[in-house]
């Protein structure tokens, strides 16, 4: 399967909306035709350098079927392995961030937990530790929820969901981070309804790991 790289799709949000009146916010399109229709896009350099990563395309069951770059995932709407890390800080609280503008989906929209993308061949909790310390600069232990999974028209991925207890402090060096909040658990729900969650996060978040740590 080949490849379509970065400089070859952009999308429709990374563009001046009057210029695409046609298309969705998260639509991908030619960058050759974005160009010459939306002189002003110019893309951001990390998110030009995070295009470039190389994703797992997988089975449902993980099993790798080829190697691809994140563009031709997002491309795609590929399949991939991803983690989710849900900080806590003992009395109730999740520590929720608002994503950067240049993230590839999901852009400006509050999260409820810190992760990403596994890099091939990486473990699950190698990936979990790596997230957490590349987007929050914390070391934690790390306590394993279990296995998830998320299928949307956008997005597919089969997952791991880790959750830690921390207070900081916190470093956001990677540029991934631009806000963060402590959010009760008793107010996720209305939160959620109220404000833009990535919606594999809302999803998996509220009804998977949330749901765990409350029972008795």
């Amino acid at each position: 399967m080949a490849t379509t790289t970065y400089e070859s799709v952009a999308r429709v949000s990374d563009t001046n909306p009057q210029w695409l009146p046609n298309f969705s916010a998260t639509t991908w399109v030619p960058l050759r035709w974005v160009q010459m229709n939306a002189p002003s896009y110019h893309p951001d350099p990390r998110a030009e350098d995070a295009a470039s990563q190389l994703v797992e395309h997988v089975t449902s069951d993980g099993e790798v079927i080829e190697i691809v770059t994140r563009s031709a995932m997002r491309l795609g709407a590929l399949r991939h392995r991803s983690v989710y890390i849900v900080v806590l800080d003992g009395m109730g609280n999740l520590l929720i961030h608002r994503r950067a503008p240049w993230k590839d989906i999901y852009a400006n929209a509050w999260d409820l937990a810190f992760g990403g993308i596994c890099d091939p061949g990486e473990t699950w909790i190698e990936a979990g530790r790596r997230e957490l310390s590349e987007e929050a600069g914390i070391y934690a232990d790390l306590i394993d929820c279990g296995p998830a999974s998320f299928e949307a028209p956008d997005v597919a991925l089969i997952a791991r969901i880790y959750a830690c207890h921390h207070t900081g402090p916190f470093v956001f060096d990677d540029g991934e981070v631009t806000a963060t909040r402590w959010l009760a658990l008793d107010q996720l729900e209305d939160f959620v309804a109220a404000n833009e969650v990535p919606t594999d996060s809302a999803a998996l978040i509220t009804s998977h790991l949330i749901n765990s740590l409350q029972r008795p």
